[in-house]
């Protein structure tokens, strides 16, 4: 096993605090190992396919390129989790149901 720090939000901090004070996990580290396992259990496919690859070059990328000679294009963060969060709480309902 290798040590590499990450840097977490309050409330992620909180939430792992949470669980492990309701003795769901023994540890932080075995929370957060745990909680990645999870996600890329999640993750239908880890090698990228030729559809994502283009994806990157076509759009992605020359997008990225664009926000850094203009800024005011991108997004805020509000706004990105305001477009995220009813796809978050759908997975979430899912995983309640299963």
């Amino acid at each position: 096993m290798r040590q590499v720090t990450v840097t977490l939000s309050d409330e992620a901090v909180h939430a792992l605090e949470q669980v492990i004070a309701d003795g769901q996990f023994g540890s932080l580290d075995e929370a957060v190992n745990l909680s990645v396992r999870d996600v890329f259990a999640d993750v239908d496919q880890l090698v990228p396919s030729e559809e994502f690859v283009r994806f990157l070059n076509e759009v992605a990328i020359p997008a990225g390129e664009g926000l850094e000679s203009d800024q005011s294009r991108g997004l805020s963060v509000e706004e990105v989790r305001s477009r995220f969060e009813p796809k978050r709480l759908e997975r979430e309902r899912e995983r309640q149901v299963a």
